[in-house]
């Protein structure tokens, strides 16, 4: 799944393989994945837990087919606009910005994208500083990697 960065999941809080949904929430963030978290269950009591987790929605089963609809109508609403604010920050940047930002989507750390555009860590952060620092209209741009 990481291979594929997904941008939306759907995850059951109780799997077959003695996983939880929180599990593979921690693994995502582990590698810098962070995907709109959707579960599904037919657990109340983890709705705390998946607010400290910052899902996207949490959806009773069973699933009302209206409740479900709504839910993807958000999620698409909040990827468009998630794909139109890289966009306007794109347009802002210098060639060598573009290259650290589409490194930093990637879930690249500084060391790494230092290593890979043979540069030093501390103009990696420079550009990460400078990036930060161009703002979308009405927006502010912020990732943590």
């Amino acid at each position: 799944m990481l291979q594929n960065r997904p941008r939306a999941v759907f995850l059951d809080i109780e799997m077959d393989n003695n996983q939880s949904a929180f599990d593979i929430i921690q693994a995502l963030n582990k590698h810098n994945c962070r995907p709109a978290v959707i579960l599904v269950t037919c657990h109340a009591q983890y709705i705390l837990k998946a607010l400290r987790n910052e899902v996207f929605d949490y959806i009773m089963k069973p699933v009302d087919v209206d409740e479900l609809k709504e839910t993807i109508s958000r999620l698409e609403k909040y990827l468009n606009s998630s794909a139109e604010a890289i966009q306007q920050i794109l347009f802002l940047l210098s060639d060598r910005e573009k290259q650290v930002f589409k490194l930093l989507l990637e879930g690249l750390t500084s060391e790494d994208i230092a290593t890979n555009l043979k540069i030093s860590v501390n103009t990696v952060n420079t550009h990460r500083r400078n990036i930060l620092e161009k703002p979308a209209p009405g927006r502010r741009l912020t990732f943590c990697v």
